[in-house]
This record gives C-alpha cells, structure tokens and sequence, in this order.
C-alpha cells in the first residue's frame, strides 16, 4: 500500500521536498520507492538503514564498489523493479 503523503512530498523536510522535486523532473515524474521510504521520517528508519546498507555493500572486502552496484542492478531487474 502506497501512502498518497509520501507520493506527493507531505511530511518531508524542506531540502527534501526539494530534492525530490528535483529527482521527478529528471525521472519523468517517478520518484523511486527506496527514496521516499528513506527520506519519510528519517530520524526513526531511514539514516540508521542507510548506515547499515553502506556499511554491508561498501565495506565487504570481498566486492568492489562496482560489484555491488551491478549486484543491486541485476537483482532490481529480475524483481522487475527500477534501479
């Protein structure tokens, strides 16, 4: 279920509501599901998930950065979602 706040930019910071503007123009009027969940309320969720993502993708010394990416890129696809 899709909150219509998140869609439309309610309860997002200032800056926020900024990027998000910004990242619709370029994106055809999308704005990715992970963006939005992450910048809603992010004092609760979002900063502590992105500190746990990046320490998991970035700092695995077994993959590179560019492995990760193409990681994340290849599952997206077969999820059939955008990435």
């Amino acid at each position: 279920m899709r909150l219509d706040m998140l869609e439309e930019g309610r309860g997002l910071r200032p800056i926020q509501r900024l990027f998000a503007t910004i990242i619709k123009k370029l994106g055809g009027n999308f704005m990715p599901p992970p963006v939005i969940i992450l910048s809603y309320r992010r004092e609760l969720f979002g900063k502590q998930f992105v500190k746990a993502e990046q320490q998991a993708l970035r700092e695995a010394t077994y993959w590179s950065k560019a492995d990760a990416e193409l990681m994340a890129a290849f599952v997206s696809s077969q999820n059939a979602c955008r990435y």
